[in-house]
């Protein structure tokens, strides 16, 4: 077997994205959430675009995929690190217990989402905050190691895959402490985290793109070693 698998993390990424907000289009289109542009107006949480039949049909196994498809991307990147020749082994597997982590939390909030009590609510409470930060960790832990890796694979890890990667997550933290600073010191900010959410969501799936290129031209195959095109 010698598939080559780039496509995976562009795959979850679109799947991921399209889940989400066509999800948000039948929720709206029957009335179960606002029309409006969630990311800027944060008129709903991304949990209310799956929450009821029918859009629930759709994203529940639509995210769980893609859940698995970040778990598998995370888990193959310290593979792909390892054939770079990464020297650091012990990142290698921190990669893959965070990616486990992240997916556990994910599908653990899917699988509580639309249930009602107060400990389906923890759970998905839990589960998303947890998701969003063990599948953080994962994106920091790859940068970190691309950091280390790009002037010895220049072909590779170009400037330009690079700066996009360094820009996501440099997304990903400058709206993580806006959001705490105004959770903190912005008496309206629950008027509008939901649009944070959404952005996170973005960010999260927009790292996976530069990514995939990087496998690409990497020609990263299963079963097989890397090296340039």
């Amino acid at each position: 077997m010698n598939a080559r698998l780039w496509p995976l993390p562009l795959a979850t990424a679109v799947l991921a994205l399209l889940a989400i907000h066509v999800s948000y289009l039948v929720a709206a289109a029957h009335g179960h959430v606002p029309w409006c542009l969630p990311h800027i107006d944060s008129c709903t949480s991304i949990s209310a675009t799956g929450r009821q039949l029918p859009e629930k049909l759709l994203f529940k196994p639509a995210m769980t995929l893609a859940a698995l498809g970040l778990l598998a991307t995370f888990w193959l990147a310290a593979g792909w690190l390892a054939l770079l020749g990464d020297p650091s082994p012990r990142t290698q597997r921190w990669l893959r217990v965070l990616a486990v982590a992240g997916a556990l939390s994910s599908i653990t909030y899917l699988a509580a989402l639309g249930e009602g009590g107060d400990s389906a609510r923890l759970l998905r409470r839990t589960g998303a905050t947890l998701g969003f930060a063990f599948n953080f960790l994962c994106e920091l832990l790859v940068l970190y190691r691309v950091a280390a890796l790009r002037r010895a694979h220049p072909a590779v890890i170009t400037p330009g895959i690079y700066r996009a990667l360094a820009a996501a997550m440099a997304a990903w933290i400058g709206l993580g402490l806006l959001s705490v600073g105004l959770a903190a010191f912005h008496a309206g900010y629950n008027r509008i985290d939901d649009a944070f959410e959404w952005t996170f969501a973005l960010i999260l799936n927009a790292f996976l793109v530069p990514l995939a290129l990087a496998w690409r031209r990497s020609d990263f195959r299963l079963g097989a070693t890397v090296g340039p095109k």
